[in-house]
């Protein structure tokens, strides 16, 4: 049998046909020791992973790690006496929480300090009123600064009490464990 030349337009479409096969992805075989490999690999980083974990057999956070070693539940009765007239934590009088969980208030103008406490810092008198967005500081309580008048030629000045003794601290002072408000009274005056 006798081949026939090929034709030009023959010759051409043979070409781009070969052309077109490599370009063409080649397929690669997925073997065995592949799949072995990859799992094994994953695995050993796992075991990394998981060995290199802190492991505590009291929890998640080892108490030395904290200000308290367990969840508190502290009191403070906040008085404040603004030129004579009694001024009240500002929010809810319903009795929910108002703050944050960790220090709020009932609208009771008791001072709530719930939960572990990480840090001291985290408890301070200056950090509940920032909360709750009462000016207060050694020089200022509310609307009244150091230097405001109450009665007319009588400047003002903030002072601070605690359990009826003064205190110095203002936005330092730490809350203390007590059982109940009325063993532990802040009384934050300005006359």
């Amino acid at each position: 049998m006798d081949q026939q030349p090929m034709t030009r337009r023959q010759r051409r479409l043979l070409k781009k046909t070969e052309q077109a096969r490599e370009r063409a992805p080649k397929v690669r075989r997925i073997h065995a020791w592949h799949v072995i490999s990859l799992v094994l690999g994953i695995g050993v980083v796992g075991a990394v992973i998981y060995s290199a974990k802190p492991t505590s057999s009291n929890g998640p956070t080892p108490a030395a790690t904290t200000y308290t070693d367990k969840p508190v539940h502290w009191h403070a009765k906040i008085d404040i006496d603004v030129c004579g007239e009694k001024r009240d934590l500002p929010g809810s009088k319903s009795g929910q929480m108002v703050g944050i969980p960790l220090y709020h208030h009932h609208g009771d103008n008791t001072w709530h300090i719930e939960g572990r406490i990480l840090q001291k810092e985290d408890i301070t008198l200056g950090r509940f009123f920032d909360k709750h967005r009462i000016s207060f500081d050694r020089d200022r309580i509310m609307d009244k600064k150091n230097g405001d008048e109450c009665t007319p030629g009588k400047p003002g000045q903030v002072k601070m009490f605690v359990n009826g003794e003064a205190n110095m601290e203002f936005r330092e002072y730490v809350g203390q464990y007590t059982p109940e408000a009325k063993d532990h009274v802040i009384r934050i005056v300005f006359e």
